[in-house]
């Protein structure tokens, strides 16, 4: 989907460990 980087910033910084 469409992701701004704004979203993409806020969901690694919510939740970082799960992006690894």
């Amino acid at each position: 989907p469409k992701v701004p980087e704004a979203t993409r910033i806020s969901h690694r910084l919510n939740a970082p460990r799960i992006s690894e």
